[in-house]
């Protein structure tokens, strides 16, 4: 073969190479927001991105502290470990996001949707909840304590582990969730829905179930010391000496 056709044939090679480097492998932190940008690491801190569109992006370790985030859709976006203390969240779309050690620390949460993420480890001490969707989340060993999370849905997320000491879950829905061996201790759950939920193991202490529903519960091994039932449904819970309760009881597992 001659060295001319061992040049082109070289040349064609080197196309081929190149076509098959994915899209954005060469992103830089200028790069502008966009779906799938890859901001690895970059300092974002205090920008107003309200709006943009990040979905599937790359934001592992990501500084995004005082940032204006408002109704940025991230979609499927890779937060992990990110830096969020501070910024504005209200009515951003966080829909299976990996958030897992994020700190979430004093975010603004108000209206936005976090279905089906990932919030291990995350902690969120100080964050402003208010109309947000927790759907089928898996938040193991989050930090939830102290908010105010009146009303919030968590409807079959897995909750193990999660601190929500002294918490307001007023009227939240907690239905069909996993919330073995979580922190209640102090939580004020007046007529919230627990339905189905698993809360084996827990620490219950002083929590509120004033009116709350806990049918078919488990409440295995928790620890209610000083818990308030008065109002509560009962019916069909697995109590915590592994009775199971009458269906028809009401503040007292019969």
């Amino acid at each position: 073969m001659s060295n001319n056709n061992l040049s082109q044939r070289n040349l064609f090679l080197l196309g081929l190479v190149c076509l098959m480097i994915p899209m954005g492998a060469d992103a830089a932190c200028d790069d502008p927001a966009s779906p799938g940008v890859n901001w690895l690491g970059c300092d974002k801190s205090g920008l107003d991105l309200s709006g943009a569109d990040l979905r599937r992006a790359v934001l592992v370790n990501t500084n995004f502290t005082e940032a204006n985030l408002s109704k940025v859709r991230f979609r499927k976006a890779d937060l992990e470990a990110a830096n969020l203390e501070g910024a504005n969240l209200e009515g951003a779309h966080l829909v299976d996001v990996y958030l897992v050690g994020s700190n979430l620390k004093r975010v603004n949460l108000t209206h936005a949707v976090l279905d089906y993420s990932r919030l291990s480890r995350a902690d969120l001490t100080g964050a402003t909840i208010n109309n947000t969707s927790f759907i089928g989340i898996q938040a193991y060993s989050a930090n939830f304590s102290g908010l105010d999370l009146s009303g919030v849905t968590f409807y079959k997320a897995k909750l193990q582990e999660v601190n929500f000491k002294n918490a307001q879950l007023k009227g939240a829905d907690l239905k069909e969730t996993v919330l073995s061996r979580a922190n209640l201790e102090g939580a004020s759950l007046v007529a919230a829905s627990l339905n189905k939920a698993k809360m084996d193991r827990a620490i219950l202490i002083d929590a509120d179930f004033t009116n709350s529903d806990l049918r078919q519960s488990n409440l295995i091994g928790a620890d209610i010391m000083g818990a308030n039932f008065s109002g509560a449904k009962l019916g069909n819970a697995a109590w915590v000496d592994r009775k199971r309760c009458r269906f028809n009881s009401v503040e007292k597992c019969k």
